[in-house]
């Protein structure tokens, strides 16, 4: 009965959940991937119930992410570099911690949030409509279709249309 398993409401892991990791592993690379391979299972609806998908940025930086509706999944994103990696702790979307750890040396810090995770996005909106502005410095909207565009070739590589399309 939920959203999530139907596909006339645009249902499935990837425009729930999957908008979050690509645009995130975007945040990170600062750039929209040069490559991106995935894979998905479909579920009796005919949604995407779990994916994954490997995403190369140029430079040797790549992205491993997943999505799911159907399986747990641990909800954390993590960040590995050559000196060490961060982790963003449980539901990094709207994490409260973060884990930096180097060589044998591991710190936590707080996240300074607020709300259920959309406060900051709704903010941004309100201060941009105050100011006139028609778009944010933080989410321009070319990076808002560069990321609807990802989203796009996942979706082709697993030829997945929704019904409305």
């Amino acid at each position: 009965e939920s959203r999530l398993f139907k596909p006339e409401l645009g249902g499935g892991g990837l425009l729930d959940i999957g908008i979050y990791v690509i645009s995130f592993a975007r945040m990170i690379m600062k750039n929209a991937p040069l490559n991106v391979v995935s894979l998905a299972d479909f579920g009796q609806t005919g949604v995407d119930e779990q994916a994954g998908m490997v995403m190369s940025y140029g430079g040797d930086r790549m992205a491993l992410l997943t999505c799911a509706t159907r399986t747990t999944t641990p909800h954390v994103a993590q960040i590995f570099g050559t000196e060490g990696y961060i982790t963003v702790h449980h539901a990094f979307w709207h994490s409260e911690k973060l884990t930096v750890v180097r060589g044998d040396k591991e710190e936590t810090l707080d996240i300074p949030f607020k709300g259920n995770g959309y406060t900051h996005e709704a903010e941004e909106v309100g201060t941009c409509l105050r100011a006139g502005k028609p778009e944010s410095d933080v989410l321009p909207l070319d990076e808002t279709l560069s990321i609807m565009k990802t989203l796009d070739w996942v979706r082709a590589q697993w030829n997945l249309e929704y019904p409305f399309e």
